[in-house]
């Protein structure tokens, strides 16, 4: 129950924020399932609202999750990007790459969903080797709080 708490709601991301909540989360993959992951980090992104900031963790999260799982990689690089007024969460690997096909889980359509609530989009593409995934939000702070969205009319 603590790990799944953990994990639902990391305390590094509400202390010291998503820079170091990354960098918790792919120092940890890396020593439980031997990926060799390079982390690359904007210093000058900024996000002004908290729910993009746990969006794009989760992004990340089951990106590294499903490279983990599915795609026989070895290398895997996290780069978080700020580009004028976006925000970029980019994951890629050296694996096996997207099937054409694939059966709808509750991975990628999870994080469509968190990353389309913020007005942001999630792009997934196929790399030679592997799969590249790019999460954009809008580091203004005209997103919605994801609570205001439960509450719409």
């Amino acid at each position: 129950i603590r790990a799944i708490s953990f994990l639902a709601h990391p305390p590094l991301l509400e202390e010291l924020g998503l820079a170091a909540a990354l960098e918790n989360l792919v120092d940890g993959l890396e020593r439980r399932t031997g990926l060799k992951i390079s982390l690359h980090i904007d210093e000058h992104y900024r996000l002004d609202h908290e729910d993009a900031e746990i969006v794009l963790y989760r992004v990340a999260q089951a990106a590294l999750s499903n490279v983990h799982r599915h795609a026989h990689a070895t290398n895997v690089t996290v780069s978080l990007i700020a580009r004028r007024s976006m925000v970029h969460i980019a994951v890629s690997d050296d694996g096996a790459g997207m099937p054409v096909h694939i059966s709808r889980g509750v991975g990628l359509s999870g994080m469509r969903e968190r990353v389309t609530e913020l007005g942001g989009r999630l792009t997934v593409l196929r790399a030679s080797p592997g799969t590249k995934l790019i999460a954009t939000l809008t580091s203004r702070s005209r997103i919605r709080a994801v609570g205001d969205l439960a509450h719409r009319p």
